[in-house]
């Protein structure tokens, strides 16, 4: 009760900001940075409309922020070397030296930041098969 109190004035204060800018929310044309994938704009495209709303350094500084959070990943490159570390910390994590194909595509296509969940990526890559055949490269 004492968190919930101390909070309305906070949860006022957000209500009147969102009926405030909803309808230009619902018109800004939002540019997402080239460098993020459709999955990746899909996520931080309400983030960049609020900061696009919100003005001043805001677009800059959020834009900024999106593509600092996915640039990890991609200067890994390769999908390969992205399936060889989730391999690496699936197994880690499961401390066993032996897991099911069927495990290991469940576990992979939870990870939203990987291109595993969705498109060509899981029906080529997380295919029973296709995964062994990715991590074969690796002497897996």
């Amino acid at each position: 009760d004492r968190i919930r109190e101390e909070c309305l004035p906070y949860r006022r204060k957000f209500l009147r900001l969102a009926c405030d800018v909803r309808d230009r929310l619902a018109v800004t044309a939002t540019v997402t940075p080239d460098s993020l994938s459709a999955r990746q704009c899909d996520v931080w495209r309400p983030l960049l409309a609020i900061a696009t709303v919100t003005g001043g350094h805001w677009p800059v500084t959020a834009a900024t922020a999106a593509v600092s959070i996915h640039s990890a990943a991609r200067e890994e490159g390769d999908r390969g070397l992205l399936l060889l570390e989730d391999l690496r910390d699936l197994f880690g994590r499961q401390r066993r030296d032996a897991l099911t194909s069927e495990f290991i595509v469940q576990e992979l296509v939870k990870k939203e930041d990987r291109p595993w969940p969705d498109g060509p990526a899981r029906r080529a890559v997380l295919a029973a098969r296709g995964a062994a055949r990715g991590a074969r490269p690796f002497g897996a």
